[in-house]
């Protein structure tokens, strides 16, 4: 089976009702060029949601997040299932420096997460051996490339073969740990990605 999670959503709190969140419809926001960063958002946020409110669908508004990885298909993960970059952009980091030494390297970043649901933190991890030299090489000789047929067919076939690894790897996709909160304070507008006129109208 491709995908063992296609039946399972991510819920999660939004004002005073539940959403859900499939990964199917994360794939389809996207597109099929991030279906790996589908699969890591997927399985990060599963497990996010997993350990720090296991009983409660997670709000919306009391989340925030670090990314050390700067790719174009995890932020649009980030704002789709969570909204925070464009209604609470200042409870988003993005540093590509940031994370211990052995974070897996990216072409653009380092694989190293964090989540926090309220009061509680975590850093997230990758399990070895996913993004190594093999994974480096192919996005530096086609991601964002002028492809030819074949050699779309092949980084495609490559990619799917990877997410598919990600998504069904056994237990947990990430190993970390506990750290200090950041505050969740309201600050400023809604930014909507940068959209000036957006924040001239709502000021």
């Amino acid at each position: 089976m491709f995908n063992r999670y296609l039946n399972r959503p991510l819920v999660l709190t939004d004002q005073r009702d539940p959403v859900s969140i499939s990964w199917d419809q994360l794939y389809a926001y996207c597109g099929p060029t991030q279906v790996i960063a589908t699969a890591v958002a997927f399985r990060l946020f599963e497990q996010a949601i997993r350990e720090m409110s296991p009983r409660t669908a997670p709000r919306r508004n009391e989340m925030a997040l670090l990314t050390a990885f700067p790719g174009r298909g995890i932020l649009e993960c980030i704002e789709m299932v969570t909204r925070i970059p464009t209604l609470a952009p200042h409870r988003l980091t993005v540093d590509p420096q940031a994370g211990p030494a052995e974070a897996p390297g990216a072409y653009i970043g380092r694989f190293y997460f964090e989540v926090q649901i309220g009061e509680d933190r975590r850093s997230y991890l990758p399990a070895p051996g996913y993004f190594d030299d093999e994974f480096r090489s192919q996005v530096s000789r086609f991601q964002n490339r002028r492809l030819t047929d074949e050699e779309y067919a092949s980084y495609m076939a490559f990619k799917w073969r990877k997410a598919q690894s990600i998504i069904n790897h056994e237990g947990d996709f990430f190993s970390g740990e506990a750290i200090p909160p950041c505050s969740l304070e309201p600050e400023g507008k809604a930014g909507w990605y940068g959209l000036q006129a957006y924040a001239d109208i709502h000021s």
